[in-house]
């Protein structure tokens, strides 16, 4: 092909072969040659350098027809592994990932987002350096960094994190290659948890959906023609600090006043139901009140979601997704806080559009933020994988 070298060119069929592969379990050898067009012994080629990598195996299928047994491909998900980073705040949570997703190892640390600050994060190369002891440097494709806040995804930068006033251009990307000298990829946990549904979740497969984020900040994960859009100056889908109260308002550490995630973030919601019992609540006391009918807590939550919803209804008139997937702690309160956002969404969109619009509950109990981070890494190397391989 003009323009491309004859490397380049293998290695985009080998991504090519490796990504049927992976999608089409038991695919025959005649089979790629048929899809690919390309020859017979430039399929053998790439096929016996993949399985050299243990990348893919080669077996007879297990199916009970009579007969000669077809001989099929299938993509080793144990051949390399990839460690994953959520970090909230609350925690940080860690683990290790094969190559479909599954969660082999993990562990977690407290994080106090008041203090914390760059000298924490070697807490963090700590918890990596335990699973790259664990697993073997060279089985380790690389590090995905799933956080909050304003990130440059270029230079692998954390900017900015409401809430973390010691934060400020953290080099994450650039402390986990010196230490570890693996590939790493930086992204905002909206997006990340985006990627995870698109691929593992209630995105795959549809072109088009957001991804609701509801926990102590509320962020969109925005996915438009199959892509992630994260927007320019390490800023996308920041509807938590959309303004509801712009004069009076409280302030938020973002520099606005009267940020939706002030009012209906977990905090938010803490702070106004804490007031009818004269203590702080937690996740799991709310959510026993939620299951016990209690009317002043239904309320709080109805109007909490109805703020929501109001700011969503911008969301859909401007982009008109196929579906919104609702993720984070705060969806385990059920339909107390789902029903008021549909039927928000449904009554006050444009010309009542968004009742065509779905509004689900994600599937990936809590490891969203770790499966998009990982994913950031793995599909770096289904397109380029001669930059992992040997």
């Amino acid at each position: 092909m003009k323009g491309k070298n004859q490397r380049s060119l293998k290695e985009e069929n080998t991504s090519v072969v490796l990504k049927l592969v992976r999608d089409h379990p038991g695919i025959s050898r005649a089979g790629i040659v048929r899809i690919t067009k390309l020859t017979p012994p430039t399929i053998s080629r790439l096929i016996s350098f993949l399985i050299g990598n243990n990348l893919i195996d080669e077996k007879k299928s297990e199916s009970d027809n009579i007969g000669r047994k077809p001989i099929g491909l299938y993509f080793n998900k144990d051949a390399f592994y990839i460690v994953g980073i959520d970090f909230s705040y609350l925690h940080v949570k860690g683990a290790v990932l094969n190559l479909v997703g599954e969660v082999v190892e993990e562990a977690s640390i407290p994080v106090d987002s008041a203090s914390f600050s760059k000298k924490d994060m070697d807490k963090i190369s700590k918890m990596i350096s335990s699973f790259i002891s664990r697993f073997g440097k060279d089985k380790i494709l690389g590090i995905g960094f799933s956080s909050p806040g304003m990130i440059d995804d270029k230079q692998g930068t954390i900017i900015r994190i409401p809430h973390f006033p010691k934060v400020k251009n953290l080099p994450v990307r650039e402390i986990l290659v010196k230490e570890f000298e693996l590939c790493t990829i930086i992204v905002n946990d909206a997006n990340a948890e985006a990627v995870g549904e698109k691929y593992f979740g209630e995105g795959k497969n549809i072109s088009d959906f957001v991804l609701l984020h509801l926990g102590y900040g509320i962020g969109l994960g925005i996915v438009l023609e199959n892509k992630l859009y994260t927007g320019n100056f390490g800023v996308s889908g920041e509807i938590g600090h959309t303004s509801i109260d712009r004069r009076t308002g409280n302030l938020c550490d973002c520099g606005n006043r009267g940020c939706v995630e002030l009012y209906a973030g977990l905090e938010g919601i803490f702070s106004d139901i804490s007031k009818f019992y004269g203590r702080k609540v937690s996740l799991k006391q709310l959510k026993k009140l939620v299951k016990d009918g209690d009317k002043k807590v239904l309320a709080v939550l109805e109007e909490k979601a109805e703020l929501i919803g109001y700011v969503l209804v911008n969301v859909v008139n401007l982009l008109v997704p196929q579906k919104i997937i609702v993720s984070g702690p705060v969806t385990s309160l059920g339909k107390a806080i789902i029903d008021p956002i549909k039927n928000v969404v449904e009554e006050r969109s444009f010309y009542g559009v968004g009742k065509k619009i779905p509004i689900v509950n994600s599937r990936l109990t809590g490891n969203n933020c770790l499966l998009g981070a990982i994913t950031m890494i793995l599909e770096r190397f289904l397109e380029k994988p001669y930059e992992f391989l040997r």
